[in-house]
């Protein structure tokens, strides 16, 4: 069961994806098709849907926290808050690359950003952290490569580097931790950036590993205080994006990827690490152009045709 809320003309079928955070309050901010202004819309609950910014795209990342909406574009990321709309600071990364993703943890907001694009793993990473309360970033991450994903938890972020072979935790406090991954890629079909952090739960470090055959992919996870792991692998597929929620992991698949059932083009379900697909799927529209599933209310935002849709699923 969905409740649908429509965000009319924000989609332009000429881009390849969709830019979106979560409040811990619920709250979805979407960037909106790149214009000048570009619009950040939000949807509050299941209300109408607003305007939360303009800004001067084009927006790269999105984080937001019970204060601030955090907007990524190239290597700048501004704080707006929630209270007001006001801009309450601007920081400039000085990292390689743009900025692809930012993340919030704890009391932290922290961003990834890469030269690469996707075909050029060995291209410089950088990440960064910020502290709402203070102009300057407060600590910058270089010299590694092959991260397009980190993930969060209460008081770290988690990525995978150096062809794959090792998994990193950086904390809000400074220290650096690193283990092996212990997993074998095949480098000629996967390629070094095969294995990617996507989320950390219930105390553990989620990794995918794409085995570069088609949509084949499994996921593991580490012990996100030790790094010991892998555990036992959950046959995943490389195409389908997974989130986080308090409801559970929820996966969005579409036919070729045994998510869905037979007569569905695209859904989203349950998703049970020991045990993969739970539930029954739940249907997505057949013309859906492009999504993304998100967290910690269980929530698919979709585009058809020239429309944004926020689904908040019950």
């Amino acid at each position: 069961m969905f409740a649908d809320v429509a965000i009319k003309g924000a989609f332009s079928s000429a881009e390849t994806g969709l830019t979106v955070a979560q409040g811990p309050d619920g709250a979805i901010f979407v960037a909106g098709k790149l214009a000048s202004p570009q619009v950040i819309w939000v949807v509050d609950g299941v209300g109408p849907a607003g305007i939360a910014e303009h800004v001067k795209g084009p927006v790269t990342a999105l984080a937001a926290d019970a204060a601030n909406l955090y907007v990524g574009v190239g290597q700048t990321v501004t704080a707006y808050s929630r209270t007001t709309g006001d801009v309450t600071h601007t920081w400039n990364t000085a990292l390689p690359g743009t900025l692809i993703q930012l993340v919030v943890a704890g009391t932290k907001v922290w961003g990834l950003s890469t030269q690469s694009d996707g075909n050029t793993p060995d291209a410089p990473d950088g990440l960064v952290a910020f502290d709402p309360s203070s102009n300057s970033p407060v600590r910058s991450v270089t010299g590694f490569s092959g991260a397009f994903s980190i993930a969060a938890g209460p008081s770290s972020v988690y990525y995978v580097t150096k062809q794959s072979s090792e998994l990193v935790q950086q904390t809000n406090a400074g220290a650096t931790i690193t283990a092996p991954t212990n997993q074998q890629v095949n480098l000629q079909l996967s390629g070094p950036s095969a294995i990617q952090a996507v989320a950390v739960v219930g105390g553990q470090v989620i990794v995918a590993h794409d085995a570069g055959q088609g949509l084949d992919a499994q996921l593991n996870t580490y012990d996100a205080a030790t790094l010991v792991g892998p555990t036992a692998q959950t046959n995943f597929s490389a195409d389908e994006p997974l989130a986080a929620t308090a409801g559970g992991l929820f996966v969005v698949g579409n036919g070729d990827t045994g998510v869905c059932a037979a007569s569905q083009t695209t859904c989203v379900r349950r998703f049970s690490l020991p045990t993969g697909n739970v539930g029954d799927p739940l249907a997505l529209p057949d013309d859906t152009i492009a999504s993304a599933v998100t967290g910690p209310y269980p929530t698919v935002v979709l585009a058809r045709g020239s429309d944004l849709h926020v689904l908040r699923i019950g």
